[in-house]
């Protein structure tokens, strides 16, 4: 029972948090234009950080030691498949 009700709980937060994103989407979006609309999802971090970060990921010259692993899996999924031809 408590498993469940923590869920609910949980699950309240997150549609809280999208019903909250989409009126800010719909604010500076106006429906006419919205493919055409820029958004940064991600408030909390400043651009700045996000395209270093995102150049060091294209550079492999990532800090986090999971981003080293996800590359290393791309390049052995590129070798096996390879492989297997």
């Amino acid at each position: 029972m408590y498993f469940l009700k923590n869920y609910l709980s949980k699950l309240r937060v997150y549609l809280n948090i999208l019903v909250d994103l989409v009126k800010k989407i719909k604010k500076k979006c106006h429906s006419s234009k919205l493919q055409k609309c820029n958004f940064n999802l991600d408030t909390n971090t400043n651009q700045r950080f996000d395209s270093k970060y995102y150049n060091y990921l294209l550079s492999k010259r990532s800090i986090l030691i999971l981003d080293q692993i996800l590359f290393l899996t791309i390049i052995r999924a590129k070798y096996t498949k390879f492989g297997d031809l």
